[in-house]
């Protein structure tokens, strides 16, 4: 069980000049049930951008047993609505932050986290981050 979420915003002195965009990926394996949620929301204005993408998941693995036809996977998605999260504020100029968690129970578990953010001034602003959960 678990969630993502990402967020993008961008101004532009120029009109038009802004672009945001966001996402998130779910991969699992050794789990007999999957379920996912996915949305993604995004809008622009005359001089900003923002998008927002958020992932949520549950995986389930039945000790001695395995679906014939593999995995069975439920996916939600909710596509683009056009209306800004609670709280979301734009920044002046360029930022960049990411904040990755992990959390594994079990005998022999594994949980580990890897996050980059990199910003060039008044040009762009990138994250990513990447779980890594066993059990």
């Amino acid at each position: 069980m678990g969630d993502a979420t990402f967020e993008a915003s961008a101004q532009s002195p120029e009109a038009g000049g802004a672009v945001a965009a966001a996402n998130t990926v779910l991969t699992v394996s050794g789990a007999d049930f999957i379920i996912e949620y996915a949305s993604s929301h995004g809008g622009r204005g005359p001089n900003d951008a923002w998008a927002s993408s958020e992932l949520d998941f549950v995986a389930l693995d039945i000790n001695g047993w395995s679906p014939g036809a593999g995995a069975v996977v439920t996916e939600l998605y909710q596509p683009g609505h056009q209306f800004r999260p609670d709280g979301h504020q734009l920044t002046d100029g360029n930022y960049a932050d990411v904040i990755a968690m992990a959390e594994a129970h079990g005998a022999s578990s594994l949980s580990a986290t890897l996050t980059n953010a990199l910003t060039v001034e008044n040009q762009f602003s990138f994250v990513n981050a990447i779980a890594v959960v066993a059990v």
